[in-house]
């Protein structure tokens, strides 16, 4: 009995999950952008900095300050 409720159930467990991550309630990591700078976060040396996002010399000063 159980083995035949299965498959539902674990189409409905995706169906949910395609719609939680298509509508932006689970973001993907990569794509996040917390100061809004147009840069995201993994390439973000300052991710809560929007004014700032590299720092070539790494002198833990950005490169538009520096």
């Amino acid at each position: 009995m159980i083995t035949t409720r299965l498959p539902s159930v674990l189409v409905a467990f995706f169906m949910v999950l395609s719609v939680l991550v298509s509508s932006g309630c689970m973001q993907d990591d990569s794509s996040k952008d917390s100061d809004n700078d147009g840069h995201s976060n993994k390439n973000d040396a300052f991710p809560d900095d929007p004014d700032e996002w590299v720092d070539s010399d790494g002198d833990g000063i950005g490169d538009n300050s520096d």
